[in-house]
């Protein structure tokens, strides 16, 4: 991405997408600035700016305060295509995930760095990048989600490997971390169940960024204006406007109302039942994390074997 600095706050420059879904996204953002329940769940939006010719929309930087940022794309809704969506489209995105509406969200990529330790030391050297891509997300059974998927964006250092006291705090560390992503994510909900039915958000993703590790393992103090974990919304390409609904039966739950959407028909009800169920499924399996750093079951380190390790001299980007 390209950086830049303003009143000593770094944003980042999102191409804006040709034709109708970049004036789509960029109607969003405009239209989201003034919605004092909407605004502060997508990154800032500074306006439009122009590089090498080209047009962007000029966002917050997610990351900038962190000094090793660990970054997770999921991407919410049981359905990720919209109602211009063609045929050939649906079938597309049905094929990308063939879990999507059972789980709700898919894991789009992860970013994750680790400090380099080399054999019988206790101090690192520098720091790489495990680098997780789309095909990782598209592999996970639903009862992968968690040990495998979500693990990989918080782990935790086996017992057996790392000193008793370092393990202990960064159990801690990542309880603490996991409740304030879990606090964001129920707060997202119930704002979306509030403003929410103004818009339909396919194909929408959270942003989660957290510190990677505790401050006590980096030697540097923390950034007090720098949150535990920052939970955004982002990329909103397909987010629709709704120009009429209908009220949803008070009997129906998100995955009766769910379950009556055909591939290509038009969601009438009064909420965003389609991505609210998504929502609703990270926050639980979020809990389902977050529950294993209070009573851990064991190590929840895994295999390099899902991700691309990054030579630490380069950056991720």
């Amino acid at each position: 991405p390209i950086y830049k600095e303003i009143n000593a706050e770094r944003t980042i420059l999102k191409p804006l997408l040709a034709g109708v879904r970049g004036q789509r996204e960029l109607n969003f953002y405009l239209n989201v600035r003034g919605n004092k329940i909407l605004q502060d769940l997508v990154p800032t939006f500074h306006g439009l700016a122009i590089a090498d010719g080209k047009v962007y929309l000029e966002l917050d930087d997610l990351t900038y305060g962190y000094i090793l940022p660990c970054i997770i794309d999921i991407k919410i809704g049981r359905r990720t295509w919209g109602p211009d969506a063609t045929p050939q489209k649906i079938e597309s995105a049905m094929r990308k995930y063939k879990f999507q509406s059972e789980v709700g969200f898919r894991i789009v990529g992860i970013r994750r760095p680790e400090l380099v330790v080399p054999a019988g030391s206790a101090e690192s050297t520098g720091v790489q990048y495990a680098v997780y891509p789309k095909s990782f997300g598209q592999s996970l059974f639903p009862d992968e989600v968690v040990d495998r998927g979500l693990k990989s964006f918080m782990p935790l250092e086996p017992k057996k490997t790392s000193a008793a006291q370092r393990y202990h705090e960064e159990r801690l560390y990542l309880d603490d971390v996991s409740r304030s992503v879990i606090e964001q994510l129920q707060s997202m909900s119930a704002r979306l169940e509030l403003e929410g039915k103004k818009y339909r958000l396919y194909s929408s993703s959270v942003l989660i960024v957290y510190e990677r590790f505790p401050h006590s393992f980096l030697n540097e103090e923390r950034n007090p204006h720098c949150p535990k974990a920052t939970v955004k919304l982002i990329d909103f390409a397909h987010a629709h406007p709704v120009k009429s609904s209908t009220p949803c039966a008070a009997n129906q739950t998100h995955a009766t109302v769910s379950q009556n959407i055909k591939p290509g028909a038009r969601d009438d009800s009064e909420r965003d039942e389609e991505f609210l169920y998504g929502l609703h499924s990270l926050i639980n399996h979020m809990k389902e994390l977050q529950h294993d750093f209070t009573s851990p079951r064991g190590s929840s380190l895994e295999s390099t074997d899902d991700c691309i390790i990054i030579d630490p001299r380069y950056d991720a980007e």
